[in-house]
């Protein structure tokens, strides 16, 4: 998963006993790979969230990208496509059959199967 250009955090934050209470409103755009042809699909992420960050006592600067990054990690799908009819690779050499699908990969199949018997010698 990769944050394609700014991430926007719009909200309110307070502390309280050592606590930085952060909530609101985070949008970005996620850049993840087909999982069958490896292409990149762009999803726009929009989600509310509240977090909770302990303070150090003589902290002047917040870092809250670990906290909204989590956030964002937690709502993408793991296993996104670029389309629900995506073929995918050839297994072979690799070409991409949504460009190409007649595309047939010419191989022998006397080198790909070998008996399990020839590959113990």
């Amino acid at each position: 998963m990769v944050v394609d250009g700014e991430v926007r955090l719009d909200g309110a934050a307070w502390t309280q006993m050592e606590t930085l209470y952060v909530t609101g409103d985070i949008r970005a755009t996620v850049v993840r790979s087909c999982r069958r042809c490896l292409r990149d699909v762009r999803t726009a992420i929009e989600i509310c969230e509240e977090f909770d960050v302990p303070l150090l006592p003589s902290a002047e600067v917040v870092d809250l990208s670990p906290y909204v990054l989590g956030a964002i990690a937690a709502v993408t799908e793991p296993h996104v496509l670029c389309d629900p009819a995506c073929r995918g690779l050839c297994p072979v050499c690799g070409a991409d059959l949504n460009e190409n699908p007649d595309h047939v990969c010419p191989h022998d199949d006397r080198t790909d199967r070998r008996r399990l018997g020839e590959l113990l010698r």
